[in-house]
């Protein structure tokens, strides 16, 4: 393959990619959705915890335990997809972690941590659907180039709005 037949095959990729709507619908839940919690893991998760009364030291553990649903999650993430069906598998993950975030900001408690996981359950959920709807999305032989096409765009948006939002919070 020469670099040019190389260039038209990622510029008829991108192309499509940003000419279809459902990608670009899941391109833009993908944005708000990574940005939100990378500001939540950046910026909120550890103070609100503090807040709440979850000593320094139990942080750590806090953040295993999530870490370790989440893998749960992503492992049969692809089996609940196939049981809900797309569009109620868009509903749960984008959801369940902002009503999670909602009720956050009004309770000031301990158990606020279930809230946390709640939060994270719907993220790891999402990473896993989002693949999945946009690769049945894609054309065949853009496939790749289509979702690299996503992938590569949500990074940039999130790396230009992360320093925005982190900036609000402050």
């Amino acid at each position: 393959m020469d670099f040019f037949s190389f260039v038209k095959k990622i510029h008829e990729g991108a192309c499509l990619t940003i000419r279809n709507k459902k990608l670009i619908a899941i391109m833009i839940i993908g944005i708000s959705l990574t940005v939100s919690r990378m500001l939540f893991n950046q910026n909120i998760s550890q103070p609100y915890q503090l807040q709440v009364g979850v000593d320094v030291s139990f942080i750590g553990i806090t953040a295993a335990v999530v870490a370790t649903i989440q893998a749960l999650i992503s492992i049969y993430a692809y089996k609940i997809y196939k049981k809900l069906g797309a569009g109620l598998s868009l509903y749960f993950f984008v959801f369940l972690p902002s009503i999670s975030a909602l009720f956050l900001a009004y309770l000031n408690s301990i158990y606020a941590i279930s809230l946390i996981l709640v939060f994270y359950i719907g993220h790891a959920f999402r990473e896993s659907v989002l693949i999945t709807i946009s690769q049945q999305e894609a054309r065949d032989k853009h496939r790749a180039t289509m979702v690299s096409t996503i992938s590569f765009f949500t990074g940039i948006a999130v790396a230009l709005l992360l320093p925005i939002f982190g900036y609000s919070i402050d």
